[in-house]
């Protein structure tokens, strides 16, 4: 009977230490960079753009359907209960790619970055492990701001910039 009673009480305890975390509007936010030099700010909807010291800044309008998309998927895959700094890097990939991070905070404090190449997959998985859903997450993201009307406008003043200053940073 007495072990009976120590195991309940492990139990309980473990399982109350694997509590998720729920997105928060009041006290959290994303940061998510697109390829290294878009940085956008999911509670000041602001978009940065800094290429190599040709700056600008942006607004995107986010439609509460598409933030309920990203704020489900979040809560979903328990990005909230993640802390610390990761790497989801293609191993198989011979050229260094561009990178997407993806910055947790709450009360301007960071819980967590997660560094993902940019063209990384990962498959469905029958285990969905940590990296399986900070991938997914950082999937849906990029399908909502890739959808988006701003966001679109964005890359296009964001290409002309490139191919601007394109040929003075390939002749260095």
């Amino acid at each position: 009977m007495d072990k009976i009673i120590k195991i309940i009480m492990c139990c309980i305890i473990l399982m109350s230490c694997n509590q998720n975390k729920n997105f928060e509007s009041k006290n959290d936010n994303i940061i998510f960079t697109y390829q290294d030099y878009i940085k956008y700010d999911f509670r000041l909807k602001k978009i940065n753009v800094d290429y190599y010291g040709n700056k600008f800044t942006d607004s995107i309008k986010i439609s509460k359907k598409e933030e309920k998309l990203i704020i489900n998927s979040f809560n979903e895959n328990n990005i909230g209960s993640i802390n610390g700094e990761f790497y989801y890097l293609d191993i198989h990939s011979s050229i260094p790619g561009a990178n997407d991070k993806i910055e947790f905070k709450t009360k301007l404090k960071t819980n967590s970055n997660f560094i993902i190449n940019s063209n990384y997959e990962i498959e469905d998985l029958f285990f969905k492990n940590q990296e399986y859903k900070v991938v997914k997450f950082r999937n849906e993201i990029k399908n909502v701001l890739c959808k988006n009307q701003d966001f679109k406008r964005v890359l296009k003043r964001y290409d002309s910039l490139l191919k601007k200053n394109r040929k003075g940073y390939f002749l260095l």
